[in-house]
């Protein structure tokens, strides 16, 4: 499952967001999206180091990114296709050779 912690006057958050959902199923290995509002779990204080997105396989937490970690190099929202290959390369998502290509998006 990948959550997206979202924090709707954060205009970065609104453009993640859009970049994770528009990953089509099959190239995220049929890994689930989930949106939460991290006003419910972020101390005040911390808002403003989101964007936040997080992989967990089988309840256990595998991959983080966070704040500049998920930002491009411009400090913007990632691309669909940035955030594509920062998640392959933590392992969250399959890599080109493992893609579930099959599925419908």
């Amino acid at each position: 499952i990948l959550v997206h912690l979202d924090h709707p006057p954060n205009p970065k958050c609104d453009a993640t967001l859009e970049a994770l959902e528009s990953i089509p199923i099959s190239r995220r290995g049929g890994c689930e999206l989930r949106r939460v509002e991290a006003k419910f779990c972020v101390p005040e204080s911390k808002l403003g180091s989101l964007p936040a997105i997080f992989g967990y396989f089988g309840g256990d937490l595998r991959a983080r990114l966070i704040g500049r970690e998920l930002l491009d190099s411009n400090g913007e929202a990632p691309s669909s296709e940035l955030l594509v290959e920062k998640l392959v390369e933590l392992g969250v998502l399959p890599g080109d050779d493992q893609r579930v290509d099959n599925e419908s998006d």
